[in-house]
């Protein structure tokens, strides 16, 4: 009896795993660069289900991406890198037990803008110009005379 009890248990274990693996799905692709065609590596995706983060991946060295497993469903889908447009794919369906292939071309932004700010140096009280805030900077060398900022910084 014990034997047909315990036989029991792990064909129902088996059954509800095999069933539980088949409810979900996949979804997979490569992105590329619109204009050279080449692949882009390291572009973030994003997948979402009703607003909902359901899972997310990076592109390999040849620009492919798989992220599973996910539910049946309709999914939104982004596509993010610094030096690219962001594109997002709605109503994409992902059906259980199927891999559904999804390509992105990526069109490259004309120019990324940086903006560093730096404050540095040793607090003096006598200074009326410290901390370096806003408006002019003065910076000081070690003997206390201004120094000259190099490389077109102002």
């Amino acid at each position: 009896m014990k034997r047909i009890i315990y036989f029991l248990i792990l064909l129902l274990g088996s059954l509800a795993g095999s069933v539980a693996n088949g409810q979900t799905g996949k979804l997979a692709g490569r992105v590329t660069d619109e204009a050279t065609k080449e692949p882009v590596p390291g572009v973030y995706i994003i997948v979402k289900l009703d607003g909902a983060l359901k899972g997310h991946a990076v592109t390999d060295e040849k620009g492919f991406y798989s992220v599973s497993p996910l539910e049946p469903g309709i999914y939104s889908v982004e596509f993010i890198n610094i030096a690219f447009w962001k594109v997002t794919r709605n109503d994409v369906p992902v059906e259980a037990e199927m891999t559904r292939f999804l390509n992105a071309e990526l069109k490259e932004t004309s120019a990324i803008e940086c903006v560093i700010s730096i404050e540095c140096g040793i607090p003096d009280p006598w200074r009326t110009n410290w901390p370096v805030r806003g408006g002019e900077r003065t910076f000081y060398r070690g003997d206390g005379q201004p120094a000259t900022l190099g490389a077109g910084l102002k």
